[in-house]
């Protein structure tokens, strides 16, 4: 069996084609599918759900498992990132952490964001010397056999959302306005400052990723503000843009997550952003699938954003005979290796525009 970054220089030139929206040779595609059983052995579990999150040794053993387990077609490639939850970075500001067998929560710390100090992160904590051990352990093994990502790390409004708590944070930005704001100014420069901590952590050429399958050389990352669909486009604009408009100009790359129908009052705010070089689509449970979506994605190439699609199989094609494929990465799977291969193929024999 090829080895899953035998391609990875071409692969890797596609990519960097994305963030200027144009194409090297054939639309990006990245499909996964299933490989019978590598025989690599499954670790016994830790004994405590904390191991299991964080112990370096089977962490990385779980890895190599479903690695070996997964056959990647087209522009797919191998990653590994630490997962330790979306609101990883409030649990550096003193959250506290609940590990669950299928994420980690976060639970609000802070009561009243008058009358207390915004929080800053510091690397002493329990859980960053946890996360930084490793990460130094899967850099190791990294870009050889996989690309290391930077953990999930929502953006500064979502972070305060589990600080203070969702409902409370509606009812402080219509009482304490600027108690929000300050807060908000405060945790974006915490954002920046743990961005670079984690970027420090990563292996010389391994270049950037994390929870969506993009690449860049240079600092990138995938926004995003899912408290945005509890507010108005109006409170949007006054305490959530100014955030992106700092971080989209801090990183060299990013892609914004709109997540679902309540989000999409918000998309002419952030294709305002002229920094925002893509948005990544997701319509949400019990909606339509995303080639039904294709009018807000020409709204969006429209608006001189790029365009990150998960979808089943056979919305590939339809996709992409609907939509311009430069600045696309269309990302699937399938049932076996050679279907896989046949989606690959397919892309690459419909036209381009």
């Amino acid at each position: 069996m090829r080895h899953p970054l035998a391609d990875w220089p071409v692969i890797r030139q596609r990519l960097e084609a994305f963030w200027a929206r144009e194409i090297l040779d054939r639309p990006i595609i990245q499909v996964t599918a299933p490989l019978p059983d590598a025989g690599i052995p499954i670790p016994a579990e830790p004994a405590t759900l904390e191991d299991r999150y964080t112990d370096p040794v089977y962490q990385l053993t779980m890895h190599a498992a479903r690695q070996a387990a997964t056959y990647y077609a087209g522009d797919a490639f191998p990653t590994y990132r630490p997962v330790l939850g979306p609101g990883f970075l409030a649990g550096l500001l003193g959250a506290p952490v609940a590990y669950a067998p299928g994420t980690v929560w976060y639970h609000p710390c802070v009561t009243d964001l008058e009358a207390e100090t915004p929080l800053t992160f510091s690397r002493r904590t329990p859980l960053w010397r946890r996360f930084a051990r490793l990460m130094r352990a899967a850099a190791g093994q990294a870009p050889s056999h996989f690309i290391l990502g930077q953990t999930d790390m929502v953006p500064p409004t979502d972070i305060l959302a589990t600080l203070l708590g969702p409902a409370a944070l509606c009812m402080a930005m219509i009482g304490q306005p600027g108690a929000v704001k300050r807060w908000l100014a405060s945790l974006t420069d915490t954002f920046v400052r743990q961005y670079r901590a984690q970027a420090a952590l990563l292996p010389a050429d391994n270049g950037y990723t994390a929870w969506l399958t993009t690449w860049s050389p240079t600092p990138s990352y995938a926004l995003q503000n899912d408290f945005s669909c509890m507010i108005s486009a109006e409170m949007f604009r006054e305490f959530c843009l100014p955030e992106l408009d700092t971080l989209t100009e801090v990183l060299d790359y990013s892609v914004y997550h709109l997540d679902g129908p309540g989000a999409i009052q918000h998309l002419d705010a952030l294709l305002s952003l002229p920094r925002l070089h893509a948005i990544q689509w997701t319509p949400g449970d019990g909606q339509p699938p995303m080639a039904e979506w294709i009018p807000l994605l020409r709204r969006i190439q429209a608006g001189g954003k790029g365009l990150y699609l998960y979808c089943l199989p056979e919305e590939v094609a339809p996709l992409l005979e609907a939509l311009r494929p430069e600045g696309v990465i269309i990302q699937t799977w399938a049932n076996t290796p050679a279907e896989a291969d046949s989606l690959v193929e397919l892309a690459g024999r419909i036209p381009h525009h």
